[in-house]
């Protein structure tokens, strides 16, 4: 039997660009010596691009074994939880799909246009629709979760997963719920798991995750962050190597924990700039023109993140301005022909084995299907989820499910950007919504608030205003300028006012404005000598 943990689990606070990874891997390696070969480790984080980093940052030092798991939260549960002991508690099918559906249209529909509701009833009637597709074999990944918390109830369950499981390591630590904290707990209180998780509370920006399953958010102070602290010893990193001295001290002034040391210098060219226009077009030419000085600095073009709160800002603009959607995919692991293949159970909910055997097709007669959807996607004939289930349910002669609802747009998007602009590290210019870019880093970010509501509460710097605020608006602003290495700009689509401007520059944001009464020449002595000799 292994033998009974009696550390406490560790809990590292670190700040953005703290080299936590590399910290984690660090611990891996000397874990992975200590692993019995009967037992298990396992490193998870919350996207496959984040797995990959770790990964790759493993092998460099350590042999992995094929006890030693890395992955994603959800691939972690289905793995080691649902697949093994869903069916034999009657909680899931043996065969399971696990999808990210559109729960909320779902839910329309069942309610129907002219039915008017409460929104307790509306939260029953999601609930119902979530154990029907649970129970038929077609698991949201907001349910991967549940499934697995409520198969953790059984005493069994729990001791057959706790005595495989000798190490666990838990990055992104701010963003573990309710529900994945009870996970967690469960495996703790086992007493055979040695845990390590690592994260940064300022980074928590997963409130809104609650709201989207109709669960009470909890306050901040009382995240699961917090919760799972007060069981566990602490550590804090206060470094951070990814930015320079001016963007440190600026962000310094937005965390309520850590002051962080930089680890880099003063850069004559780097900082943080507010540009005064409203106009993205105007806003973007300027960020470019801003961050030029980059090109002469770096061997390779620098990476600039064009940034917001709704993904649409940029979204809606990206081929004017050449921009990629940044993914959290992990690279260069996935052929174009696989993510095609991907994308059609989406369109059906049933499992491409399942697919194969009710339309008798072979290997070969599959990927055809996956190489003409490549060539529609290609087309523009593909674009959006309900394309993608009229081309899948034609090519293969299946009736259409107007109740199945799943939300494929996105991986659409990156397949119809990778078929036109090749493998995504090779693009220079690249935009997300803050959310999507978190855990990520570019030399260059420009941050474009949508309103200056919005972007004076990024500038709250006040902790018990910061910790009061329930719908993570400090957090979001936070979490998009600590991804700049050499320069951040800052822009609001709306005029920002006198009050806004003096809070800015009391930060120590540098103004870029084309009135010569805001505009201060010292802050950019390479712009404007290259201005000048130009003329």
């Amino acid at each position: 039997m292994p033998r009974t943990v009696t550390v406490q689990p560790l809990l590292v606070v670190a700040g953005p660009g703290s080299g936590k990874t590399y910290g984690m891997v660090s611990e891996i390696a000397k874990s992975i010596r200590l692993l019995d070969p009967s037992r298990v480790l396992a490193a998870i984080t919350y996207t496959n691009a984040a797995a990959e980093s770790i990964r790759k940052q493993l092998v460099q030092v350590s042999a992995l074994a094929p006890n030693v798991f890395i992955g994603t939260n959800h691939s972690f549960l289905i793995r080691f939880i649902i697949r093994p002991f869903g069916s034999l508690l009657d909680q899931t099918p043996s065969n399971c799909l696990f999808m990210d559906f559109d729960l909320e249209a779902l839910v329309k529909r069942r309610i129907g246009k002219s039915k008017k509701v409460t929104r307790q009833e509306e939260i029953q009637i999601r609930r119902r629709i979530e154990a029907n597709l649970v129970k038929t074999g077609r698991v949201p990944f907001d349910q991967v979760a549940v499934v697995s918390a409520k198969l953790l109830q059984n005493k069994r369950v729990r001791s057959a997963i706790a005595n495989r499981l000798q190490y666990l390591f838990v990055d992104e630590f701010q963003d573990v719920d309710t529900t994945q904290l009870t996970i967690i707990d469960e495996i703790r209180k086992a007493g055979k798991t040695s845990i390590y998780v690592v994260g940064d509370p300022e980074q928590y920006i997963s409130g809104y995750t609650y709201k989207v399953r109709a669960i009470p958010p909890p306050e901040f102070a009382r995240i699961p962050f917090y919760r799972f602290a007060e069981k566990s010893k602490q550590d804090t990193q206060d470094l951070n190597r990814r930015s320079c001295l001016e963007i440190v001290t600026f962000t310094n002034q937005l965390h309520s924990e850590i002051d962080q040391v930089p680890c880099r210098g003063s850069l004559p060219y780097g900082g943080v700039y507010f540009i005064s226009e409203t106009k993205l077009d105007d806003i973007v030419a300027s960020f470019r023109r801003i961050v030029e000085v980059l090109d002469s600095k770096y061997k390779i073009p620098p990476v600039r993140f064009h940034l917001s709160f709704e993904n649409k800002t940029f979204r809606d603009h990206a081929e004017k301005y050449g921009l990629v959607p940044i993914s959290n995919e992990s690279p260069g692991r996935r052929t174009l022909l696989a993510d095609s293949l991907s994308l059609i159970p989406l369109a059906v909910g049933h499992s491409q084995e399942e697919i194969r055997q009710s339309c008798n097709l072979d290997l070969i007669s599959i990927r055809k299907v996956g190489i003409q959807l490549l060539k529609n996607i290609s087309s523009g004939n593909v674009t959006n989820t309900e394309d993608l289930r009229s081309f899948v349910c034609s090519a293969l002669a299946l009736p259409v499910d107007n109740n199945h609802c799943v939300r494929a747009d996105d991986a659409i998007r990156r397949l119809q950007h990778a078929l036109t602009h090749g493998a995504s590290d090779q693009i220079r210019d690249r935009f997300a919504s803050i959310h999507k870019a978190k855990g990520l880093q570019a030399e260059a970010v420009l941050v474009v608030a949508e309103n200056s509501s919005r972007l004076s509460k990024w500038l709250i710097t006040d902790k018990k205003q910061r910790q009061l605020d329930k719908n993570d608006e400090c957090r979001i602003g936070f979490v998009g300028f600590s991804r700049a290495k050499d320069i951040l700009c800052i822009a609001c689509l709306q005029e920002a006012s006198p009050t806004l401007v003096t809070q800015l520059t009391g930060l120590g944001v540098k103004v870029v404005s084309s009135k010569p009464a805001l505009q201060d020449r010292s802050f950019f002595p390479l712009l404007f000598e290259q201005e000048t000799n130009s003329k």
